[in-house]
């Protein structure tokens, strides 16, 4: 008992250990580095958690974010059924976008269905004359105005007309149409696609069942990089929506982050390891 009470000699029965200081400095700078590590591995997890919520696919509402456009229909005879069908997708897209749009229809003359900056919503009732039923389109109303030609001039013409008016710079308009415009219109489509690189407003082009040569006559004005769904805007329409869907691409940053929690991980197996101590024979 009186063993115990002594501090000296509770000391001497103690199993010495002469590295204790240099283990225990050890100790702190490991424990120090993990947390270190700790810290930047959540921090980047965060930060990968955070811009991956922005990731998921997203329809292409046509019109780009902080721009205001039109919509430019083409609703001449020789618009037909896949293409009215394609008119529908279309329109619902920029319901679901909910952003403010103008809207004109146009054959040999053109229409303006709704001013530039009407919100969306508005389109719903439109909707039906592109949904088809058991018998097929409901005929639409403009159908006894227009006279069967085609002049995309006229409905290019007015879309611009109607930004200017609305005192709107660098707006889009998005001509959906199988381009087959009267060869009288070639010089005035030719000018007014003029017109509109001049006012810095961006056109997109929906081809409607088009033909290579209108196609091509398109792209030699605006270039290639104007139709949507593809670059050259060749080859068959397969579905009403198709070329309307954007996916999101994996971006340089998000690989950067994986690649920094693996190199966090490899760091924590390297520096903070535990001690391989021999093990004590059996007595």
């Amino acid at each position: 008992m009186a063993a115990l009470r002594d501090p000296a000699r509770r000391r001497g029965a103690a199993i010495p250990l002469a590295d204790l200081p240099t283990l225990s400095r050890a100790g702190a700078r490991t424990r120090a580095i993990r947390l270190l590590l700790a810290a930047a591995a959540l921090t980047a997890l965060a930060g990968a958690a955070l811009g991956a919520r922005g990731l998921a696919p997203r329809r292409t509402t046509l019109i780009p974010g902080g721009r205001s456009g039109v919509v430019v229909l083409d609703l001449s005879q020789s618009v037909d059924s896949p293409s009215l069908e394609r008119i529908g997708a279309i329109l619902r897209g920029l319901v679901r976008a909910d952003r403010p749009v103008g809207l004109v229809a146009f054959s040999d003359v053109a229409y303006e269905l709704q001013p530039p900056r009407t919100p969306a919503r508005e389109l719903v009732p439109i909707l039906r004359y592109f949904t088809p039923g058991p018998g097929g389109f409901p005929p639409n109303p403009w159908q006894p105005a227009f006279r069967g030609g085609t002049r995309i001039s006229q409905g290019l013409e007015l879309a611009r007309s109607m930004l200017a008016r609305s005192g709107i710079p660098r707006g889009t308009v998005v001509l959906a149409s199988d381009l087959d415009t009267a060869g009288t219109d070639e010089t005035a489509l030719t000018r007014v696609l003029v017109a509109l690189r001049s006012a810095h407003i961006r056109l997109r082009i929906v081809p409607l069942q088009a033909s290579p040569e209108n196609r091509a006559y398109f792209a030699r004005v605006v270039g290639n990089g104007a139709f949507v769904g593809s670059a050259t805007g060749a080859g068959p329409v397969r579905s009403p929506a198709a070329g309307l869907r954007a996916t999101a691409s994996l971006p340089v940053w998000l690989l950067v982050a994986g690649a920094l929690l693996l190199a966090i991980l490899a760091a924590n197996e390297l520096w903070c390891a535990p001690l391989d101590l021999p093990r004590r024979a059996a007595a």
